[in-house]
């Protein structure tokens, strides 16, 4: 996953559909959301801070980890 692709899938029905959930109170949603962001928040500072190549794709790696693993279990 690159930073294309997040974005992407931040633009998506999906990730609309997850949101909507999360703000509706539904726990198992919200969590995932949360953990989304702060783990997009901790990108973000390492791409503002110019951070070793190795630390942003470590980054993008988790990010694309907790997509792939949890909303597929989430949506299922």
């Amino acid at each position: 996953m690159n930073l294309e692709v997040i974005e992407e899938w931040m633009e998506s029905e999906i990730f609309s559909e997850v949101c909507t959930k999360a703000e509706s109170g539904v726990y198992q949603f919200a969590r995932f959301v949360n953990k989304f962001m702060s783990e997009l928040q901790i990108l973000i500072f390492h791409l503002k801070n110019q951070s070793h190549r190795g630390r942003i794709q470590l980054q993008i790696s988790k990010l694309e980890f907790l997509v792939e693993s949890e909303i597929l279990e989430l949506l299922n």
